[in-house]
């Protein structure tokens, strides 16, 4: 009967061990996709940063040229031409405005993103050296 209960147990034994072998398997396959994103990400990081830059720049030329025009048109009110040149400028530095509100939003899910992402890996990284180390034993 004692030999009965040892046979018993072995197969048990060794299908955990399968279950946990395709367990590591499924959390290393996640991790290194995980990685693969987060490179991704980063990537995309350094382009939205020059994006946000570069609208940050645009919108504070659109508001200099605004600014001018007003002056301009300041001094003589009844200047239709200057009139519609600030109008123009004025619609232009909204415009370039929201674009550089719009980049830096962007840039912000893209950190959110990747703090997210950072975040995964870590807790994947200890699931599988908790893993490993229960193999091992």
């Amino acid at each position: 009967m004692a030999a009965r209960l040892m046979a018993q147990e072995f197969p048990k034994d060794s299908v955990e061990r399968v279950k946990q072998q395709q367990r590591i398997g499924e959390i290393t396959k996640q991790l290194n996709d995980r990685k693969e994103k987060l490179v991704k990400l980063e990537m995309e990081l350094l382009e939205e940063t020059k994006d946000k830059e570069k609208a940050i720049n645009e919108a504070q030329e659109s508001a200099d040229k605004n600014r001018q025009a007003a002056v301009k048109l300041s001094n003589d009110a009844e200047d239709r031409k200057k009139a519609k040149k600030a109008e123009k400028y004025s619609d232009e530095a909204r415009r370039d405005a929201k674009k550089a509100r719009r980049a830096s939003k962007n840039l912000e899910e893209i950190e959110k993103d990747i703090k997210l992402l950072k975040k995964r890996i870590a807790e994947d990284e200890k699931t599988l050296s908790d893993l490993n180390l229960e193999k091992s034993e």
